[in-house]
């Protein structure tokens, strides 16, 4: 069964695997060498030139969450349901709901069941005026909003827009993020709160989201459980190289999620079941200053002999767009 004391904080920041850093890996499979670990790496040092390697000073996220479009003013909010033509409760899902102040309209844009009638109005190409106004945020599985959003033209605002509409129950929809963070700002169109602005680069659907498809011999509920553990590691803000590694892992290595279920649930009888309990993203060292490799190691532990397996992924976070370079691997300690 998943473990389900498994937090973010204990999974980012176990000290049972710090020495990750500092020991090298060999693969159990036959999946071809993959660069082992030093114990200096170029995370966050200066080569010998005094010049910090390239790829460390951009800000790239790489996140996953909810968008959702929220009304800066009352006017905007009025001029909304005048497109809508209907009476806002409609639009809201409350029979009784009415918007006359600052206060009812912060409860307005806390309502995700307002996410439906903003994408019947907002995705009319008439009605985009009013998208361009809105104030756009991005907020984690756990209801967490980390950033404002620049959609920075029209295929962005359009990204944006089609990211609102509600699946086929009418719950919102979470996508992967990526952007370029902009810095601390005070944004007016979001009522004055202090965001970290970012531009985006792209919004997409990722294999996360169809993960019982991707996997068809699993558990429904089963792998449910462990997609519902894994979420609390989604819960950062996406915005280092190790973050971004470990949200890519999160959001689209299938096979990252098939070891986890098969070691959580082994087909073959009196085999131990093994259940995640802790990750940590490690930067590589590597020659090559214009790459940025990180690997993404997960820790397993049996529930009934307490022995211990580790896997890992290796992820280039060089450009805004991270990839895998090597798939999801068994290791062990080389002594």
């Amino acid at each position: 069964m998943p473990n389900p004391t498994l937090t973010a904080q204990n999974a980012l920041k176990a000290p049972e695997i710090d020495h990750l850093a500092s020991q090298a890996f060999t693969p159990l499979d036959e999946t071809g060498y993959v660069p082992t670990v030093e114990p200096e790496t170029n995370a966050g040092t200066l080569d010998a030139s005094g010049v910090e390697p390239a790829g460390y000073d951009d800000n790239y996220v790489y996140s996953y969450g909810t968008i959702t479009a929220r009304f800066p003013s009352l006017s905007l909010e009025k001029e909304f349901y005048q497109a809508f033509g209907t009476n806002p409760s409609s639009v809201s899902g409350s029979q009784t709901f009415d918007v006359d102040d600052l206060s009812s309209l912060q409860t307005l844009n806390e309502m995700q069941s307002l996410n439906g009638g903003l994408y019947t109005v907002l995705s009319k190409p008439e009605n985009q005026y009013i998208a361009r106004e809105m104030c756009w945020t991005l907020t984690t599985p756990a209801g967490n909003e980390i950033y404002v959003i620049d959609p920075d033209g029209e295929n962005g605002l359009t990204q944006l827009i089609n990211a609102l509409q509600p699946d086929t129950s009418g719950n919102p929809v979470k996508y992967a993020y990526i952007g370029y963070e902009m810095g601390q700002t005070t944004n007016p169109q979001c009522n004055g709160n202090d965001r970290i602005s970012t531009h985006l680069i792209r919004v997409f659907n990722p294999a996360l989201n169809n993960i019982n498809q991707k996997i068809p011999t699993a558990g429904t509920q089963e792998l449910s459980d462990i997609v519902t553990q894994c979420l609390q590691l989604l819960e950062n803000n996406g915005n280092s190289d190790t973050d971004r590694a470990l949200n890519f892992v999160l959001v689209n290595d299938v096979q990252f999620y098939e070891r986890t279920y098969g070691e959580n649930y082994p087909t073959q009888s009196g085999t131990p079941a093994f259940s995640l309990i802790s990750a940590k993203a490690v930067p590589l060292a590597d020659s090559r200053l214009d790459k940025i490799l990180i690997k993404v190691c997960f820790q397993y532990e049996s529930e009934s002999s307490g022995a211990v397996k580790w896997g890992y992924s290796i992820i280039d976070t060089s450009s805004a767009f991270p990839f895998l370079v090597s798939d999801f691997t068994r290791l062990i300690n080389r002594q």
